[in-house]
């Protein structure tokens, strides 16, 4: 058997105590963003002359969402939108974020970025959209910001920012953020008292991640103190020391029904082919499968914007019939019905 050790970064502050804040369970847009965010400094864009060539006619749309209380202090976000001037009331499709705003109690600008959208003749063929959420962690209370486009590619997610006040700095939480999937909650930290001390465990955010043939929750915490969100790390022990390996994660799987009356796949006593002989267990079409979580090294890629992956060969730890262990291959996951797919 393998040695796993999990390796988490636990984040402890002395701040004062806040209440488990949710985010809303809507499903997030399936549309990637079309453009990623900008800088804080730069001018919103009007729209491109071929756009504007199209003859539709746009208005200027402004909305404030909140306030947010970050800080003890209250922010606001200004979002800057245009809207076709035929366009009906009520419809969401007829408007375009071009802008937003993050403004202090004052009204100063603490953060500004910019969106493209595109035209067509006399509808818009790309555009985004944008909504705010208030997360009330255990140290701190965060923004979140999340963005959605459309069109998009098959399981493309939002684009998420998170924002707050550490240390009396009003700040992004690294990078934007982005997965093939969706965002499926905010889980604010444990608050444990020590003595006369208190621990403040960090706030976690959950992606659901897909792999190519299922989907992994992959928890993200929130650490202020590093500047970033920081993925789950795993090791193992190898005959050449630790190294890093996949991390046992919970999974949603949509199994499809298998053609096959009868065929087999083969079960591992561990995630790992290099360790024991493999089991052949035979697949019926009746068969009784049970998904019990999976195996995967979580990547964090990209410049401006971070895209949260899988690396490749998932595995997956399944119960057929009774029987359980761990499998992988493209084979064996089309024989119990979770083939590849996009």
């Amino acid at each position: 058997m393998t040695l796993r050790i999990t390796i988490a970064w636990l984040v402890l502050a002395f701040a004062s105590t806040a209440t488990v804040g949710t985010v809303r369970a809507d499903p997030a847009p399936t549309a990637r963003r079309a453009t990623r965010a900008g800088d804080a400094t730069s001018l919103p864009r009007e729209p491109r002359a071929h756009a504007t060539a199209t003859g539709a006619q746009l208005d200027d749309v402004d909305k404030t969402l909140g306030p947010f209380s970050l800080g003890g202090r209250d922010y606001t976000v200004v979002v800057h939108s245009k809207r076709l001037t035929h366009a009906a009331p009520g419809v969401p499709d007829d408007e375009a974020l071009a802008a937003l705003d993050i403004r202090d109690p004052s009204g100063t600008v603490v953060h500004h970025e910019t969106f493209e959208y595109s035209l067509d003749d006399h509808d818009f063929a790309s555009s985004c959209s944008v909504s705010a959420e208030l997360l009330k962690g255990s140290m701190i209370n965060a923004l979140l910001i999340d963005v959605g486009c459309e069109p998009s590619a098959p399981q493309g997610g939002s684009t998420w920012e998170i924002f707050g006040v550490w240390n009396g700095t009003f700040s992004r939480l690294g990078r934007p953020f982005t997965t093939q999937g969706d965002l499926v909650r905010f889980i604010a930290g444990a608050v444990t008292k020590l003595g006369q001390a208190t621990s403040f465990q960090p706030d976690v955010i959950e992606l659901r991640v897909w792999t190519g043939s299922f989907h992994v929750v992959v928890p993200l915490t929130m650490s202020w103190t590093q500047g970033q969100l920081v993925p789950p790390r795993c090791y193992a022990q190898s005959g050449h020391g630790m190294r890093e390996g996949g991390c046992e994660l919970q999974v949603t799987v949509e199994r499809t029904p298998v053609d096959d009356e009868l065929t087999f796949v083969r079960l591992f006593a561990e995630a790992n082919e290099a360790f024991g002989v493999p089991k052949h267990v035979v697949v019926k079409r009746d068969s009784q499968v049970d998904f019990l979580g999976a195996s995967v090294r979580i990547v964090m890629s990209g410049a401006d914007v971070v895209e949260v992956g899988v690396a490749d060969d998932p595995w997956l730890h399944v119960r057929i019939d009774g029987r359980e262990g761990w499998l992988h291959t493209a084979e064996d996951l089309a024989a119990i019905g979770v083939p590849q797919a996009g």
